[in-house]
């Protein structure tokens, strides 16, 4: 298949961050000895790329892992098609891939870190976590960690233009000191003609030894035992309708907050039940606050993003007051809170937004990127941050004291 490059404009009642959804073809194979992930090669693509339409990005140990969606457009039909996706290893030096782990769903997109600790806000000082199969003895710089590999799957339009799951998704845990697989487990699509399935973000529960995964177009958040491996429950944040959601779950004190696209509300809820601990809070009463993507949690306050009015906020979880709003880039996509900063990824404008929360000074652009670089995520280690360039198949290693790019995986 050739190279289909260019954006696809998404209804802002599906998947609101995405409104940029690059349209990535399979790129040339390279990387020297790494072997080729089984897709034509692209002749056309400008330099060879190991990567493919890459999304979750984490740092853990002395490594960078990156997954690659595999998403293309279908000049017949056009629709989106994915081939077999995968999580590369990267040496954050070089940013060469040193190792691949194959997916068994579609479109992996989401990447969480399980240490014990919070991924988004939680409690800390947790015990390791446990996954039947996991004790392979391995040691390593990275012994004790996790990696779960969150794949969304296919989606397609029915009659009335919803996106409906049309292949399931799934969890695959991966040691990320050897790339071995301990476990995983399907996340079907849900009955005929609902909103179930496509999970999205998702956040680690070290008190129930639990993922909780919020799905991409429905009100749904799924409750993902670990010992061993399924779905342990399927909670319904709010009841479903004939437009499409998107929600994204967050932990903080004990609480699991839910974000709400269509409904625009903070829900709070029990991690372990899914029943309501209190009133859902309204965040869209202040600025015109619209389409959360997703949410940062650090101590007593919780970021939340906004791709449709382009916000960020800071919520106090002790008032539930928005006590500051502040404007982000185009079609903002992943926030991250790191070493007393707040980062948003600008999908449309290739850059960062840069917010001190202690002082609410906004440094915007940051980080700039090439032009058609179309970010996904960041992480970071240290004062190097990692960003993934979804459209140019591209790791960038940027510097988060002044916003140089530092190296690229190209």
């Amino acid at each position: 298949m050739g190279a289909c490059r260019g954006f696809l404009p998404v209804s802002s009642s599906v998947l609101p961050g995405l409104l940029a959804i690059a349209l990535a073809g399979c790129p040339a194979t390279g990387g020297g000895d790494v072997p080729p992930s089984g897709h034509d090669s692209d002749t056309s693509a400008p330099a060879s790329s190991f990567l493919d339409g890459p999304e979750g990005i984490r740092v853990v140990g002395d490594r960078v892992f990156v997954t690659s969606t595999c998403a293309a457009l279908d000049d017949a039909t056009g629709t989106m098609t994915y081939g077999p996706g995968y999580l590369s290893a990267l040496a954050p030096e070089t940013l060469e891939e040193t190792g691949r782990v194959d997916v068994p769903w579609l479109n992996p997109q989401t990447l969480v870190v399980i240490d014990g600790q919070p991924e988004r806000g939680g409690e800390t000082g947790a015990p390791a976590p446990e996954v039947d199969g996991a004790g392979d003895g391995q040691g390593g710089s990275e012994d004790g960690f996790l990696l779960a590999v969150v794949c969304s799957g296919r989606l397609e339009s029915d009659r009335n233009g919803r996106m409906l799951a049309a292949t399931p998704g799934g969890i695959l845990l991966v040691r990320p000191e050897t790339l071995a697989v301990v476990g995983q487990t399907e996340i079907p699509i849900g009955t005929p003609g609902s909103l179930g399935g496509f999970p999205g973000t998702a956040v680690f529960d070290p008190a129930g030894n639990a993922l909780l995964a919020g799905s991409g177009i429905g009100p749904y958040v799924y409750r993902v035992s670990l010992a061993p491996p399924s779905v342990a429950d399927t909670f319904t944040v709010h009841p479903e309708s004939e437009t499409n959601d998107l929600v994204v779950p967050a932990l903080a004190g004990g609480i699991l907050y839910v974000s709400s696209q269509r409904t625009g509300l903070l829900y709070r809820l029990d991690p372990a039940s899914g029943i309501p601990v209190a009133d859902p809070l309204d965040i869209t009463k202040t600025d015109a606050y619209e389409g959360p993507i997703d949410i940062a949690v650090t101590g007593d306050t919780l970021y939340v993003l906004a791709t449709i009015s382009s916000r960020v906020a800071a919520v106090d979880l002790a008032t539930g007051q928005v006590t500051w709003p502040f404007s982000a880039g185009s079609a903002p996509n992943r926030l991250l809170f790191h070493e007393g900063m707040l980062y948003a990824v600008n999908s449309l404008d290739n850059n960062l937004t840069r917010y001190d929360p202690a002082t609410g000074q906004r440094t915007s652009p940051f980080a700039p990127l090439p032009v058609g670089t179309n970010p996904w995520e960041i992480a970071a280690a240290g004062t190097t941050g990692y960003i993934t360039g979804y459209l140019d198949d591209t790791v960038y290693a940027v510097s988060l004291d002044d916003g140089a790019i530092l190296r690229t995986s190209r």
